[in-house]
């Protein structure tokens, strides 16, 4: 069966860029898709529009955000009405950039492939602490303690229904600095890949 690379609707063609950013924490989800629909209303950047609110571009967020983690890896898909360079959207979203945000890649992506939401499966976070905190290995799909200069830092990859507990469980120790390094997809080899 042959599939079209964008979506056909009301007889439009829909074109999908997948946009990676980094954010700092302290943002619930709800305040970061906030801000990211600004800026992607700010940017000059001819998207399509929700069909329920036209005032919203049409975005699909990654999964749900660890408030207490700063990041290096979230994602949304952005939809257009006609093919756009996607090194051009990604300059003039982080050219209206709030604090905070700053975005990494931007590739097309055919309207046919996954969501990250639907993708993502585990992320990878990297915890520097004082002292030794303990973490339940059974939210665990491995760890590896990582000798760095200054000390150690513990690598940590979380199934995404274990991460936001995991992840506020560390926050409480003590110099704790968390940074979510990479989401992860399993692919059909069972293989966790970084997206």
């Amino acid at each position: 069966m042959y599939f079209n690379r964008n979506m056909i609707t009301n007889g439009s063609k829909i074109y999908k860029i997948r946009v990676k950013y980094a954010r700092s924490k302290n943002l619930t989800h709800s305040a970061a898709c906030a801000v990211l629909r600004e800026i992607v209303l700010n940017s000059g950047n001819d998207v399509l529009r929700m069909d329920s609110n036209k005032a919203w571009p049409r975005i699909t967020f990654g999964p749900v955000l660890e408030p207490a983690a700063d990041s290096k890896c979230e994602f949304c898909d952005i939809y257009f009405p006609s093919p756009q360079n996607a090194e051009e959207v990604k300059k003039r979203l982080n050219a209206v950039s709030k604090e905070g945000f700053e975005f990494l890649e931007a590739k097309n992506i055919p309207f046919v492939f996954p969501s990250v939401e639907n993708l993502a499966c585990a992320a990878e976070f990297v915890l520097e602490y004082d002292g030794k905190p303990e973490i339940s290995k059974e939210n665990l799909i491995s760890s590896e303690v990582i000798e760095v200069a200054d000390g150690k830092k513990l690598k940590i990859i979380i199934p995404l229904n274990k991460s936001r507990e995991v992840i506020d469980g560390f926050a409480k120790f003590e110099g704790a600095k968390i940074v979510k390094e990479n989401l992860l997809w399993r692919g059909s080899d069972g293989v966790l890949t970084p997206l």
